[in-house]
């Protein structure tokens, strides 16, 4: 969910198809977010396949392997998520409208957008395209799994799972600006410059 702080998430200006675009960085922070969102879902769905102890070997251990690939990326996600909050909090404090995450429990200044908070970002475009490809092997490897389980009652275990990791990656592909979530992280910062510019501008001429 999406904090109160500075997040206008009805906000209608700029469409942020261009990484030139400050819309850009406001749409990559509520795409973190839903991707936040489907793999703390989508973890907890292995997890639970895991637990159900009716997989056979081989699933099993390929998901333990897509788990702990999950693990190994549970710090860069929630210091990114960090990143974009202080970068966004300093930012709104001086009037602007940049979303602030809700990390899951799973994971004076100038009027510019802060450099950390473009940094951040610019990870953030990284991990959207890493989360939405391991959400979807994960649905994939458990939906394999489902139809290779012929006890019913096992069966019924691991349906549950499948089901979850099903909406996870529903819920990953949902956003509406996923078409342009693979841009490379440079070009966002490459952008700084002239997004501090366009900032500021559209402050000094507010005043």
């Amino acid at each position: 969910m999406i904090g109160d702080a500075g997040s206008d998430v009805a906000y209608t200006g700029e469409t942020g198809d261009s990484s030139l675009s400050v819309q850009y960085y406001r749409n990559k922070v509520l795409e973190f977010q839903t991707i936040l969102d489907a793999l703390d879902k989508g973890a907890q769905s292995v997890r639970d396949a895991l637990d159900s102890g009716a997989l056979a070997d081989s699933d099993a251990i390929a998901l333990a392997d897509s788990l702990n690939e999950y693990d190994a990326k549970k710090m860069i996600l929630r210091t990114t998520a960090e990143g974009i909050n202080a970068g966004a909090a300093a930012w709104n404090a001086l009037g602007g409208r940049m979303p602030q995450l809700a990390v899951p429990s799973g994971l004076g200044l100038a009027p510019l957008i802060p450099i950390a908070l473009i940094a951040a970002v610019a990870t953030a475009a990284t991990l959207i395209v890493w989360g939405r490809a391991w959400i979807n092997n994960a649905n994939n490897r458990l939906q394999i799994s489902l139809d290779a389980i012929d006890d019913p009652d096992k069966r019924a275990q691991v349906a549950a799972s499948a089901a979850s990791a099903a909406s996870a990656a529903a819920l990953a592909e949902s956003s509406p600006v996923s078409s342009i979530a693979n841009i490379a992280k440079w070009a966002a910062i490459a952008a700084l410059g002239f997004i501090g510019w366009k900032v500021y501008r559209e402050w000094r001429d507010s005043r």
